[in-house]
């Protein structure tokens, strides 16, 4: 008589034992809202204008010696400019979207 009752407890405690120990994985899936931007460095952005302020204007300079046959030359001098430079557009960080790298969640 207790030799069945051994062998039923025996295989109650198998039957229970086996599913506490057994692995069963359960997944979520989840949407993926994540919002993934690069990072877009954009230097300053400058306008040169080489003849921005005007200090001599052009000249023509006649220069030589007619005494005693030499000859003369004529010269020119082009106008001088100060160069001015105006920002268009200061430095800045742009965020642009992008998709997101997979990730195990």
């Amino acid at each position: 008589m207790r030799l069945p009752a051994m062998l039923a407890a025996c295989f109650a405690i198998a039957i229970t034992s086996g599913s506490a120990f057994s692995r069963e994985i359960n997944r979520e899936v989840v949407p993926n809202r994540d919002q993934c931007w690069v990072v877009k460095y954009y230097p300053r952005v400058e306008q040169v204008n080489t003849k921005g302020k005007l200090l001599a204007g052009e000249q023509d300079l006649g220069i030589g010696y007619i005494a005693a046959g030499q000859t003369v030359r004529q010269v020119r001098a082009p106008a001088v400019y100060l160069e001015t430079v105006r920002t268009v557009e200061e430095e800045h960080y742009s965020l642009v979207p992008t998709a997101c790298t997979p990730h195990k969640r």
